[in-house]
């Protein structure tokens, strides 16, 4: 299996379908159009708040808007035994430090950087 069932674009692709063969066949189905609804909007809603968890994506498009520097992350630390390891990273433009994080993985790690990072970045924009 490819996963593709858990790729957005694919889970779009279809949901957009279903929205045209419901349009097209002129179904007018009162329970799925309130469930429709309220999914978009509850999503509506958690984009509009920031509460998207892509905060290395949301980084980087910030850094790119505002930004000549390179956005990168380093792996600062790692402790714990190999099956327990916690990651500490951070996340820099050119070589200054903007956030740092920990995590189980690297991956989290550097999220958790870049959230702090993104958290920062708007803060000082804002003042």
């Amino acid at each position: 299996m490819t996963g593709g069932a858990k790729q957005t674009s694919i889970l779009a692709d279809a949901f957009e379908a279903l929205l045209a063969a419901l349009f097209l066949c002129g179904a007018e189905i009162p329970a799925l159009e309130i469930y429709v609804f309220e999914a978009l909007q509850s999503t509506a809603i958690k984009i509009e708040e920031g509460l998207d968890e892509d905060y290395k994506g949301q980084l980087q498009a910030l850094v790119q808007k505002t930004n000549e520097q390179q956005l990168t992350y380093r792996i600062l630390d790692e402790q714990g035994p190999d099956h327990q390891k916690i990651f500490l990273a951070g996340a820099f433009l050119d070589d200054m430090e903007i956030g740092r994080g920990r995590g189980n993985t690297k991956q989290e790690a550097q999220k958790q950087a870049a959230k702090l990072a993104l958290h920062r970045l708007k803060q000082s924009a804002a003042e």
